[in-house]
């Protein structure tokens, strides 16, 4: 009697699911490491990028103070590459990544020559700015189908020189 009491109450429980958990756990974790994996890898790249700009910002500013801020800048443009250098080294930038340039333009927006004294019409003197460009490859760590493993970062920024 108590045999049979023993198999009705056996009846009753549900059936086991014994390795399913396993078997979702196994088939989630290919996906979870992979938008894990993108996620560090985008992180990287924009740390990069940012250290990137703020280089560019960095030997554009130091250039804009050591101009005379005036017609016919004088710019050191070692110097310029040695700030953006110096502020990114995160990036390992050298000189050669880093180009900068300084140019005169009148309030109204059209480029003139910094070695003449132009006058901008009713706006006055030009002003001069200093550019600084720094283009650098950003390496993926992981290989992805589609996307190639470095990708060209640039960044610029321009200052005017006070």
């Amino acid at each position: 009697m108590r045999f049979g009491r023993t198999v009705r109450r056996l009846k009753l429980l549900p059936p086991r699911e014994a390795g399913g958990a396993a078997v979702e756990l196994f088939v989630a974790l290919p996906l979870l490491l992979l938008l894990v994996i993108g996620v560090v890898e985008y992180g990287r790249a924009f740390a990069f990028a940012s250290t990137i700009a703020h280089a560019a910002r960095a030997g554009a500013l130091h250039g804009a103070k050591n101009t005379d801020g005036g017609l016919g800048p004088s710019v050191d443009y070692p110097a310029i590459k040695k700030a953006a250098v110096e502020d990114g080294q995160n990036a390992s930038l050298v000189p050669a990544d880093v180009t900068p340039l300084t140019f005169c333009r009148c309030e109204a927006g059209g480029n003139v020559s910094c070695t003449t004294a132009s006058v901008c019409g009713s706006y006055g003197a030009p002003g001069v700015y200093v550019q600084v460009t720094v283009s650098k490859p950003f390496s993926l760590v992981f290989k992805y189908p589609g996307i190639p493993t470095t990708i060209a970062v640039s960044r610029t920024a321009t200052i005017r020189a006070q």
